[in-house]
C-alpha cells in the first residue's frame, strides 16, 4: 500500500508526475528524480491538499489562534493529563 504524501503546491505535484523539464527547475533535478521514482514504484501516492486543510502547517509556521485550534482538534491533540487542550487563556513568555 503506497504511503500518502500530501502537498499544497500544485506546481510541485505536476513536476513530480510529468516529464516536462524547464530551465527554472534544473536546480531540483536530483530530488525530483527520487520523488518521481518513488511515486512510480507505487511506494508513494502524491495527493493535493488545499492550504486551508494542511494541518502540518501548525508545526512549521506561525498561524492565527483560530487556525491552530482547528488543526489541534483535527489532529486530536490532548493534554498530558488526558484533557482537551485549552486555548481560552493567553500565555505570555518572557525571555
Amino acid at each position: 500500500m503506497p504511503t500518502p504524501l500530501y502537498c499544497d503546491n500544485q506546481a510541485a505535484l505536476k513536476l513530480a508526475t510529468d516529464d516536462n523539464y524547464h530551465a527554472h527547475t534544473k536546480h531540483i533535478d536530483l530530488h525530483l528524480h527520487f520523488v518521481r521514482q518513488t511515486a512510480a514504484s507505487s511506494a508513494l501516492k502524491l495527493l493535493y491538499c488545499p492550504t486551508e486543510d494542511m494541518v502540518a502547517d501548525m508545526l512549521t509556521k506561525a498561524l492565527p489562534k483560530w487556525k491552530v485550534v482547528a488543526h489541534v482538534n483535527t489532529l486530536g491533540v490532548r493534554c498530558a493529563c488526558g484533557g482537551v487542550v485549552d486555548f481560552s487563556h493567553s500565555v505570555s513568555v518572557s525571555a
